[in-house]
């Protein structure tokens, strides 16, 4: 698990609550290694922009502080190093921080990089690690990004983390060299390796994506009142430093609405009064999109909040900041936008800070500034956002709104698509692999159906011999993305196939083993396909041939946990049990076997009986097929309670299970 030091402190604590251990037992039940020592590990993915590892030399840390876009030479570096390469898969550590704003402005900056990435490397794509404490609406803004791939809120192993080509890292973001030292979103293109200066300003405005129903829905709370001007008023802020005290802000707010009678005042944040051109929002703006949506569709913006700010630059909606803790100069890319500082700023204690996360020190300084609100006019407020909102069409030539509002989408992108309109009208891609009958298709539905019930986001899964049914996707897709499919599939087609299925629908959780899960040792020759043997690889004429396929236990892979265990046919089902046993016993999987018939049920109900489970079996034959493989059988691990209502009790006596 990668932690910084402060996260450490708090995975210390959490152990010693949870299991009521003192220091030094904590610290023998912890191993820690160092960033430097973790780098010098061979297959450490390398560190790119300011501060780097292991491209000039191996595990040495390298300041790039003075140098010139030493981006550019490092992917340069990476791309020698991996020239076989065609995809190049990076890390995004700790994401932009923690907080929406800071994201929104990390998204902009690295939508610039993405370009040299795009330029160095050709294909890439980032996966997203987010720190311990992030803001909800992260994952979703990040995971609409047109470059990320998988965003994920817990840590990855080491080896996870030891498939990655390279990757970037944000830890500890607000005591990084020059933090506060340039405009934030320079910042982000400085740490990451290239040169501001060399970015146009337009390029350095944010964007941002609306899903269609979240503006609707913000539409339709609006529309309920006709108002000549809207103007939404911000007060609260992710921490109280950043915050405008309620007393304050509700004299704030009164101010506003008599200094000008055209206007409604929108507040997301209930003010505790009442009037009739007050529409107070609390509690139905209740997620980041429809926040933004509100500021898109508001005439003007009065904020105190710096995320609020950065939707607005992106939306083209007039806004005066008033700035309490930061300098205004931050954020000079923002057209739409005036400041104004609070009056004695500078000298309060919390100036230069983005936040204060101790409540004592909070306390302490909170009365200087509740008694530096109380000194800001209200009244000279309004003319200053009536300047910006005169000059909004003259600048909507420049600076137009970055803003793009669509249907629901699936946020995780498909890694290989075909566009419909590069088709014939009758054509359709499809692997024609075999014919399944009504038993074997009914039995796909249902393991979609029970798997479905049985496994969590993060469950891993073990499937052996799926052929080219499509439940493997469907539960990898429930799983998706911290959870593993382990697919065991012997036949080299099939294996295939299933690789194309998981490609295409853009699932990286499978881990396929080619081989024959089996108690016996040594290679087993199995009949396979040349496609190659004729004219066209998909005709009948292909030859078969025999194929040695090695075997190998269940339990030979180690798994750390397991939820799930699915087996089909035509592997022998009680053979298959039998290479698990240390699976069975240690992890206590949900077992799903089928089709089979009772013959085999038995078998392998015998296996699973020893091992403490329940079994229960239904039948999928319909009334014309012909089969005697018409069972589908649940095992149900000991000590699991389950509805098992329209399923038949299998009793395995004692001999039967010996």
């Amino acid at each position: 698990v990668q932690l910084g030091a402060d996260e450490y402190l708090i995975l210390k604590d959490l152990l010693k609550e949870k299991y009521q251990l003192d220091d030094e037992a904590v610290k023998s039940r912890l191993s820690l290694a160092t960033g430097h020592k973790i780098a010098k590990w061979e297959y450490f993915p390398p560190r790119l922009g300011r501060i780097s590892l292991g491209l000039y030399e191996h595990g040495k840390t390298q300041d790039h502080q003075k140098e010139n876009s030493p981006l550019r030479q490092q992917l340069h570096l990476l791309r020698q190093r991996l020239p076989h390469k065609r995809h190049f898969r990076l890390a995004l550590v700790n994401g932009f921080g923690s907080n929406l704003g800071d994201n929104l402005m990390g998204s902009t900056a690295f939508a610039q990089v993405a370009r040299v990435l795009a330029a160095e490397l050709g294909e890439f794509s980032v996966d997203v690690l987010l720190g311990w404490k992030f803001s909800p609406g992260c994952h979703d803004m990040l995971l609409r990004l047109p470059y990320v791939r998988n965003v994920y809120d817990s840590g990855l192993s080491l080896a996870e983390f030891g498939s990655y080509d390279a990757h970037f890292d944000t830890s500890h973001l607000l005591s990084q060299p020059m933090y506060n030292g340039m405009p934030t979103v320079d910042w982000y293109l400085w740490w990451m390796g290239l040169e501001p200066e060399d970015i146009p300003a337009a390029d350095k405005r944010n964007h941002i994506h609306l899903p269609y129903s979240d503006w609707q829905a913000v539409a339709s709370l609006l529309r309920s009142e006709a108002a000549e001007q809207r103007i939404l008023f911000c007060h609260r802020a992710s921490v109280p430093l950043r915050s405008i005290g309620l007393a304050q802000a509700r004299g704030l707010a009164r101010k506003l609405l008599a200094t000008n009678q055209n206007i409604q005042l929108v507040v997301d944040f209930t003010l505790e009064f009442k009037h009739s051109r007050l529409l107070d929002l609390d509690g139905q703006i209740d997620s980041p999109s429809k926040f933004m949506a509100l500021i898109a569709q508001v005439d003007g913006l009065f904020t105190i909040d710096s995320f609020s700010q950065h939707v607005a630059d992106a939306c083209a909606t007039p806004t005066l900041l008033l700035a309490n803790v930061l300098p205004p100069d931050l954020y000079p890319y923002y057209p739409h936008m005036s400041a104004l500082l609070l009056p004695q700023a500078r000298e309060l204690p919390g100036w230069g800070r983005s936040k204060t996360d101790d409540l004592e020190e909070w306390d302490a300084m909170a009365a200087q500034y509740e008694q530096a609100w109380r000194k800001l006019k209200g009244e000279a407020l309004w003319p200053l956002l009536q300047e910006q909102m005169h000059k909004r069409p003259e600048l909507l030539v420049q600076a137009p709104a970055q803003l793009h509002i669509a249907p629901e989408q699936a946020l995780r992108q498909r890694f290989c698509q075909v566009q419909p309109a590069t088709l014939a009208a009758s054509e359709h891609l499809h692997w024609h692999a075999e014919h399944p009958g009504p038993a074997w298709e009914k039995v796909t539905q249902r393991l979609l159906e029970l798997g479905g019930s049985i496994v969590r986001h993060g469950s891993v899964v073990v499937h052996c011999s799926p052929g080219t049914g499509l439940a493997a996707q469907g539960l990898a897709e429930r799983i998706y993305p911290r959870g593993v499919y382990h697919l065991w599939e012997p036949r080299r087609l099939y294996a295939q196939t299933q690789a194309a299925h998981f490609m295409l629908a853009g699932l990286d959780n499978l881990h396929l083993h080619q081989c024959l899960p089996s108690s016996s040792r040594g290679p087993v020759s199995l009949p396979d396909l040349d496609p190659y043997s004729e004219s066209a690889p998909h005709q009948p004429g292909n030859a078969c041939y025999e194929t040695d396929v090695p075997t190998a236990a269940l339990d030979s892979i180690k798994l750390p946990m397991c939820r799930l265990l699915i087996v089909q046919p035509p592997l022998v089902f009680h053979d298959v049990l039998s290479s698990g046993h240390e699976l069975l016993a240690t992890h206590k999987p949900w077992v799903l076997l089928g089709p089979l018939n009772q013959a085999q049920a038995r078998q392998a109900g015998g296996i699973l009986r020893k091992a403490g489970y329940a079994l229960w079996a239904e039948e999928v034959q319909n009334a014309n097929e012909k089969t005697d493989q018409n069972l589908l059988m649940v095992g149900v691990p000991p000590d699991q309670k389950a509805d098992m209502r329209g399923f038949m009790k299998i009793e395995i006596n004692e001999h039967e299970a010996k």
